[in-house]
């Protein structure tokens, strides 16, 4: 007996507003609905956030309409409950899952609280705020009631639980509150991998599919994104995770200030061996520099190789000298006729230069009158 859990597929977010982003959860799903039937289990469980709106659209239900046809030709039943971004948190409204019920998905709901699969427990509850804590653990003893007349039992549930949380961050339930007596707790909400004992059997969050948030990369780059294979016939089930290729990468990469044009060389050089152009999140450090300067220098080397640029910025009191892109690029003079090059002429440049040093010579009165009477009356304009 194995089954397959997923949770937090997310259909329809259009992540930073990118219509890419948007279609990349798609292929992902996709991609796992076929992976899922090469490994042909007996069900999925589905813990929530199948949508990212509780009012999905038209393409986002679609494709998960061609998914759960894919696992109705394979006999793969699916049963899921609501997460928070499916629900609508008002008395007797329903979640866009409901939809499906006609093409055999087996929705967990609060008049409908578990189904039997050979002889298998399968009951849950959907998502409930923190506000309604102990509505929540009165549900969580009634469901445990009703399972305890099976010989397996799998508890599905979309919260956060504390223990898999940073002290500060907001969750619904504590571990002590869960009853022990399931032998797979199916969670779904937190988006990194976790797995651990716990009761008569494994506590497991298996991930989202895709990564929505930049905190979310680190934990991916280690255990990757996919689902959870519960191999089910033994007395205490055993997970494998099984991990699907996501369509685009997202990188965090660190630039120390005075190694900036080196560092967005080997950046530029290694992004161009990518399939799609990357998510980049950029964090510079290590000196005292002018933001919006170090922005356009970015922004021009690597714009284009990327699907969308974020950076971020952590300055010091230490005084940095950036390495030149080559030995004349960033001198003050180079600089000077660059843009006024670019914003004038030639002519404009070449004055601009020769001002720069003539504020910077012993005496500057007479040298800067003479050059500026020289550019305003002389070639540059008719004497009027």
């Amino acid at each position: 007996m194995q089954f397959v859990h997923i949770a937090d597929t997310h259909l329809g977010y259009k992540q930073y507003g990118e219509v890419q982003r948007e279609n990349d959860y798609y292929s992902v799903f996709e991609n796992t609905i076929e992976k899922i039937i090469e490994v042909n289990p007996d069900f999925v469980i589905h813990s929530g956030d199948l949508f990212e709106f509780n009012k999905p659209t038209t393409k986002a239900l679609l494709v998960f309409q061609n998914g759960l046809s894919k696992l109705n030709k394979h006999d793969i039943p699916v049963y899921a409950i609501a997460g928070n971004h499916d629900s609508v948190q008002k008395q007797n409204s329903l979640p866009p899952q409901v939809l499906f019920k006609n093409m055999e998905l087996k929705l967990i709901s609060p008049k409908n609280p578990f189904f039997i699969h050979d002889n298998i427990f399968i009951g849950g509850i959907p998502y409930i705020p923190k506000i309604q804590h102990e509505n929540l653990k009165n549900k969580l003893k009634q469901i445990e009631m009703l399972s305890k007349d099976y010989k397996k039992r799998i508890l599905i549930l979309h919260q956060g639980i504390d223990v898999f949380l940073p002290p500060t961050a907001p969750y619904e339930l504590e571990l002590a509150d869960i009853p022990t007596t399931f032998h797979y707790y199916a969670l779904g909400h937190i988006h990194a991998r976790h797995e651990r004992d716990f009761g008569e059997g494994k506590l497991v969050y298996p991930g989202s599919m895709e990564v929505g948030r930049k905190d979310e990369i680190k934990n991916y780059i280690y255990n990757g994104k996919g689902f959870s294979l519960v191999d089910f016939s033994t007395d205490k089930p055993t997970i494998e995770n099984i991990n699907i290729e996501l369509p685009r990468k997202q990188l965090i990469e660190k630039i120390f200030y005075p190694e900036l044009y080196s560092r967005l060389d080997e950046i530029k050089e290694s992004i161009a061996k990518l399939d799609d152009k990357p998510i980049l999140n950029i964090d510079i450090e290590g000196g005292n520099f002018n933001k919006s300067d170090v922005y356009e220098i970015i922004n021009k080397k690597l714009k284009e190789e990327s699907l969308l640029l974020k950076l971020r910025f952590n300055m010091t009191e230490i005084e940095a000298k950036i390495e030149p892109e080559n030995d004349s690029d960033l001198t003050p003079s180079s600089l000077i006729k660059s843009q006024l090059n670019d914003l004038f002429d030639e002519d404009t440049g070449d004055f601009g230069v020769s001002l720069f040093n003539a504020l910077n010579s012993t005496d500057k009165e007479l040298d800067v009158k003479e050059l500026c009477d020289e550019f305003i009356w002389g070639k540059n304009y008719d004497n009027q």
